[in-house]
């Protein structure tokens, strides 16, 4: 699709080091078509492939119909099964492909954080469907999934599926509904694109639902994007992602022969150190959370996924005080278990996050002590306190399941506010009868993987020094190049791309330049801006 572009010019600076912000966007309308189905899937802009994955339950057929809005659609039809005695969660993914089998180049990659929204038809075929007994359709999901290396994507991120939202469909006497729904938190280029049919089915009776989509396409606005330029804060930077429960996260690397369960091995510890915290009002619902796990666990959500845990969670309670709160569920896989019972939980309030937080076990592996900054401490025994019971026996090191410790921010509210929060964590460090793991943040330069690890497209950086900034802008920023002048803001032709300064780095809710000194010349004005087109 032929983009039309306006350059517009709005600035800000800044003196010594400057900074100046120019920029403009796609014209207002722009969109990255995926498919409309008009004619025929194997016709569109980008070849499309569809097909199905799951298990239950099973599309009975998904097909291109001369039916759609304009004619032609994607239909996907689906059976629901019963479920005698109890209500249960059924769903169903059918992938989008734009590119087939290959990769997009880097300069036609689905980089959501150029884009407002994404946006779709749906209707009910109600000659062919049948609610539930609660008179329900189901509903519709989008999810993205992305991998490392796939357009501009970093090799070093893992596979990672963020769900953009859920839709219940309603039949509105047989009309198309139009879908529109925000995207430009997730940061990272999209290769896949999957609709996620889904119905809480009831204990009575099957189901089959007949879904048409159409018009599949992603659209911005036109909004200039707003750049500032604010100091880094040395250590692992960890922002949170845009979704409900995302889990953004480090974890112990795994080899066969690494111990990190103290039960069984002795008296160990587990410590981290928090350098910056969000001051936000909305990190009522946003904790950082060290999880214990007794299996090689690879995943995202420990937490719900393995039977056991301790999780570690540090946040601000009801009382607006730092609280660090210790957690546990045995024996409750794909659950919550016991984790948010009352009876579960043992806290330790502060005056602050900023500071060293430290997990101890004692040699018998059931005497704990949970101790904070500023001298802040206490301690109970397992089987001894009531809330919990002994359960270190969950915990031990098992032939080569050598367990996984986890570290990283946690979103529980569904708000936008804790989108692209920012912890920075100085410092982790296991030791005692365990696999030792002493991890510097502010001196390390590099996040080691024979230590440490992320967990699948988690948005870290690593800054390395304490003499560094962030030139910082929102977005959908619209494809836009980040350009350097030494000499003035005008005239335009001294602007340049060739500043020698890093790549760019895309976070939930913006992108960043860090700069370093040595990235940029020597001089008394520095100014940057955004431009697009980038020339």
């Amino acid at each position: 699709m032929k983009t039309t572009r306006t350059k517009t010019l709005v600035g800000l600076a800044l003196t010594s080091l400057a900074l100046a912000g120019s920029s403009s966007l796609f014209a207002a309308g722009n969109t990255f078509v995926i498919s409309t189905f008009d004619t025929d899937i194997t016709s569109q802009p980008y070849t499309t492939n569809l097909w199905h994955t799951g298990d239950t339950p099973t599309p009975t057929a998904f097909y291109w119909t001369n039916v759609g809005n304009p004619p032609g659609a994607m239909d996907v039809q689906v059976d629901y099964i019963a479920s005698p005695g109890q209500w249960d969660w059924q769903d169903n993914k059918t992938q989008v492909d734009p590119w087939s089998s290959n990769a997009p180049p880097a300069t036609d990659a689905l980089d959501l954080s150029k884009f407002d929204v994404v946006e779709f038809d749906i209707n009910v075929n109600t000659n062919t469907s049948q609610a539930n007994d609660a008179g329900q359709y189901g509903g519709i999901g989008l999810i993205v999934q992305t991998w490392g290396g796939w357009g501009n994507n970093p090799t070093n991120i893992d596979i990672g599926y963020h769900q953009l939202g859920n839709w219940t469909v309603l039949t509105n006497g047989g009309y198309w509904q139009h879908i529109s729904f925000g995207v430009s938190t997730w940061p990272w280029t999209v290769g896949r694109i999957t609709f996620s049919s889904f119905m809480q089915q009831n204990t009575n009776h099957a189901s089959h639902e007949d879904y048409l989509i159409d018009n599949l396409q992603f659209r911005a606005f036109g909004q200039s994007p707003t750049m500032s330029y604010v100091k880094a804060t040395r250590g692992l930077n960890i922002w949170q992602s845009g979704g409900q429960y995302d889990r953004n996260s480090v974890e112990t690397y795994q080899d066969g022969t690494l111990y990190y369960m103290w039960s069984g091995n002795g008296a160990a510890s587990y410590s981290f150190t928090i350098g910056d915290y969000p001051a936000q009002a909305a990190r009522s619902n946003f904790v950082q959370r060290m999880m214990i796990c007794p299996t090689a666990a690879t995943g995202v959500s420990p937490d719900w996924n393995e039977p056991n845990i301790i999780t570690m969670e540090l946040g601000y309670g009801t009382n607006s005080y730092p609280t660090w709160m210790f957690h546990w569920k045995t024996n409750s896989p794909t659950s919550n278990g016991d984790l948010y019972t009352a009876n579960a939980q043992i806290s330790l309030s502060n005056n602050t996050t900023i500071g060293k937080w430290t997990l101890s076990f004692d040699s018998t592996g059931t005497g704990v002590t949970m101790s904070g900054p500023n001298g802040a401490s206490t301690n109970f025994t397992m089987g001894v306190h009531p809330n919990i019971p002994d359960i270190s026996g969950a915990f031990q090191e098992t032939g080569t399941n050598h367990g996984t410790v986890y570290l990283g921010s946690y979103a529980s509210g569904a708000n936008s506010e804790q989108i692209d929060l920012l912890t920075v964590f100085t410092a982790f460090q296991i030791s005692g009868a365990v696999t030792t793991i002493s991890n510097n943040w502010l001196a390390e330069t590099t996040l080691n993987p024979l230590n440490i690890i992320p967990v699948g497209p988690v948005s870290w950086y690593l800054v390395p020094t304490n003499n560094a900034n962030w030139v910082n802008w929102t977005v959908p920023d619209g494809g836009f190049v980040l350009q350097t002048n030494t000499l003035a803001a005008n005239p335009p032709g001294n602007w340049s791309t060739n500043h020698g300064l890093p790549a760019g780095t895309a976070f939930p809710k913006h992108k960043g330049v860090l700069v370093k000194p040595g990235d940029v010349p020597n001089t008394k004005n520095l100014l940057f801006r955004l431009s697009s087109p980038g020339y």
